[in-house]
């Protein structure tokens, strides 16, 4: 029952290294967001870990673009206070620069300029805590183009990718239309795609999921109804 209840309220993300559905799994969740009987539950199964994440205020707190390195390593240390610490840390920031590695092409000086922040960003974090396990939230992004089908697509993100220890793209459902978990829907073929990467940088894929659609503009943040989801091994 406990279980279920992690499954159905909180939100997670699992790790994959090859197949999905043939492997033994962890979900990773922070800590303190959860009640006793929560971190109770974490404590006693292994395959429950926490996790830490580094959002876009804690990274950028002017919303400039820029990271204010004192105040950032201010908040590391008080987040993660030990420094031999090897927890798995994600990066969530989510600002200006994000839009311009997405959209612009890999020969673009503003996709140049943007992902070297992220470069600087990660470099900086290690620096600080070199054990952590770092990942970049959302890289490689969620692609609803039917043109961008395969690994080739996504190579202009592998100089930041190659310095993470973790690749955390989002798996969120969009929304609440049945659809297939298959090799030609939008989920299934995110799924592949992150698996191909990492097995080619030899990096551990950790997607997030969530509990609800999102962005659902028609239903809002509405529960994901199980018993609405197909799915079909990849």
């Amino acid at each position: 029952m406990l279980i279920k209840f992690f499954i159905s309220y909180c939100f997670f993300f699992f790790s994959c290294t090859n197949k999905i559905f043939d492997q033994k799994f962890t979900l990773y969740f922070e800590d303190v967001k959860y009640n006793n009987e929560v971190n109770t539950l974490a404590s006693n199964n292994d395959f429950l870990k926490n996790y830490y994440l580094l959002g876009g205020y804690s990274i950028d707190r002017n919303n400039d673009g820029e990271f204010d390195r004192v105040h950032l390593e201010n908040v590391l240390k008080k987040k993660i206070p030990y420094f031999n610490d090897s927890s798995l840390l994600v990066l969530d920031w989510e600002g200006i620069y994000f839009d311009k590695i997405i959209h612009y092409p890999f020969d673009h000086s503003r996709f140049k300029l943007s992902l070297k922040k992220y470069i600087d960003l990660v470099h900086f974090i290690k620096s600080i805590r070199p054990y952590l396990k770092i990942g970049v939230y959302g890289i490689p992004f969620r692609n609803y183009n039917p043109s961008i089908k395969d690994i080739d697509s996504y190579k202009k993100f592998f100089p930041l990718l190659e310095l993470c220890d973790v690749i955390t793209p989002s798996m969120y459902i969009p929304h609440s239309t049945t659809f297939y978990l298959d090799d030609e829907g939008d989920f299934g073929k995110g799924i592949k795609i992150g698996l191909d990467i990492s097995e080619q940088l030899n990096i551990p894929l950790i997607p997030f999921v969530w509990n609800v659609y999102y962005p659902d503009r028609r239903d809002g943040l509405k529960n994901v109804n199980r018993t609405g989801l197909i799915f079909k091994n990849i």
